[in-house]
């Protein structure tokens, strides 16, 4: 950064700044990973399956597969139905920890 202008210094920190407030707003640290994530991946492993396989399994986009396994979107009632019929996992299971 010694090659730039002291006003294109300021104005990056400043950026650098507002990105990491940014950042604690929408993507919170730590992450904390579901119970029912967790029994996911651990199924998924159990049947040796990669997560586009999974998605086709449970008849979901590779995209909502990734967002559910992040976090990023909840499990959905239809989804939760698959995930009891297509991985076997406890539907009591699944309703405690939506």
């Amino acid at each position: 950064m010694d090659f730039l202008p002291d006003s294109d210094k300021m104005e990056f920190t400043r950026l650098g700044y507002m990105i990491k407030e940014w950042e604690d707003i929408h993507y919170p640290t730590p992450i904390i990973v579901s119970p029912l994530v967790k029994k996911i991946e651990e199924r998924m492993s159990a049947l040796n399956l990669k997560q586009r396989g999974t998605a086709k399994l449970l008849g979901i986009s590779e995209g909502r597969m990734s967002e559910l396994l992040s976090g990023k979107r909840k499990v959905s009632i239809r989804v939760a139905k698959r995930l009891r019929d297509s991985l076997n996992i406890n539907s009591d299971f699944i309703l405690d920890n939506l």
